[in-house]
């Protein structure tokens, strides 16, 4: 019975034993390196472009509404409907406008943003294109008529 009870004792004490071991290894720090799908948490988007440059990281928030007045046409990033202002490249596109909350409009038109395509649209004016708030989101209806 004591060899069953002093086994037990060092079997508990190896483990824990490992287990500091473990613990007072130190972790090795990734990187901040650009378009490596990482954001290790010592980075930011000034060292790191795949880190957020806000906390609104996604384009849902950008484009939520209320009503049609908390609409805005604006031209989108890169052409490309699907780029939002925190990205640090985007692949381009051909689109003329698209609809975002107006709340956000400073932040979208100072965005800086690597396009990484050439940009080739011939796009009226903003103001001819009607938005509209359908299901709580900010959508572009097109021109609007004259």
């Amino acid at each position: 019975m004591n060899r069953i009870i002093i086994l037990s004792f060092t079997i508990i004490a190896v483990v824990l034993a490992l287990f500091a071991v473990l613990i007072s290894v130190p972790q090795k720090q990734v990187p901040c390196q650009p378009n490596d799908g990482l954001c290790p948490s010592q980075c930011s988007a000034e060292t790191d472009s795949d880190c957020p440059r806000t906390s609104t990281s996604n384009l849902g928030a950008v484009r939520h509404c209320l009503n049609d007045a908390d609409c805005i046409a604006v031209k989108p990033i890169c052409g490309n409907a699907n780029c939002g202002f925190n990205d640090g490249s985007c692949k381009s596109g051909s689109y003329c406008a698209t609809a975002i909350g107006k709340d956000y409009a400073s932040a979208w038109t100072g965005a800086i943003v690597k396009c990484l395509d050439p940009i080739s649209a011939t796009c009226a004016p903003l103001t001819d294109y009607k938005v509209a708030c359908a299901s709580g989101t900010c959508i572009t209806l097109g021109l609007a008529s004259t």
